[in-house]
């Protein structure tokens, strides 16, 4: 079977499952994950109404940085246009199961092509994650920005491409954007170089390239 089909099997499967955990919950409001859901949509309602950054609950709302902010962003269009709450779960279930197709295509450049496909397989089909992941919540544009981190972080480990370093670190970095534990794994930047290359041959200016890419994007 040719790298396309396995690619969109991949998806499919992924999808359909998240699609089936999805249909699972009874009504709309099944989708508010606890508090947490409420608070980033606060923010996209903010951020159109008051032009403010803030998930406070008023007509005057000040301005907070409590949630991280690429979340809330994905959120605004769905918020904006009013729609219905399955319209960003049906967004995120088409994100997480490209992601995990696009994981396929990164590990079989590290792994055989049939590790690659079994690990994949198995993350499409665990059932956990996909109930999360249909709510309104973080996980699925975590999953895309996290995973393809450290994918593309082991891939630079065992070929040393320039290009795979700044897109891991890029992608960590949107990472902890959209979730804040991702911000204590910019470690992982400079310990891959130094997996890379070895500890008596450090190269200073890689890891600082690295770390430069992931603190510029993380600054807001």
């Amino acid at each position: 079977m040719n790298t396309k089909k396995i690619f969109i099997i991949i998806f499919l499967v992924a999808f359909l499952i998240r699609l089936a955990a999805l249909l699972s919950f009874e009504e709309e409001k099944s989708l508010i994950y606890i508090s947490d859901s409420l608070t980033y949509l606060q923010v996209a309602e903010n951020l159109i109404e008051h032009q403010v950054y803030s998930m406070e609950i008023s007509d005057t709302p000040h301005a907070d940085n409590f949630r991280t902010p690429l979340y809330p962003i994905f959120l605004v269009p769905f918020v904006w246009l009013e729609t219905s709450l399955y319209a960003p779960a049906i967004a995120q279930l088409l994100i997480v199961s490209a992601a995990i197709a696009l994981f396929f295509l990164l590990a079989r450049k590290i792994f055989s092509e049939k590790v690659s496909i079994i690990a994949t397989t198995l993350f499409a089909l665990e059932p956990f994650g996909a109930l999360i992941e249909s709510q309104i919540m973080t996980e699925s544009i975590f999953i895309l920005f996290f995973g393809s981190s450290i994918l593309l972080l082991t891939l630079y480990i065992k070929d040393k491409k320039l290009k795979h370093l700044v897109i891991a670190s890029a992608a960590m970095a949107l990472a902890g954007l959209t979730r804040p534990i991702a911000f204590y794994l910019f470690i992982l930047i400079p310990f891959a170089v130094l997996l890379s290359y070895g500890i008596k041959n450090i190269k200073w200016k890689k890891i600082g390239l690295g770390l430069l890419i992931f603190f510029v994007i993380s600054s807001p």
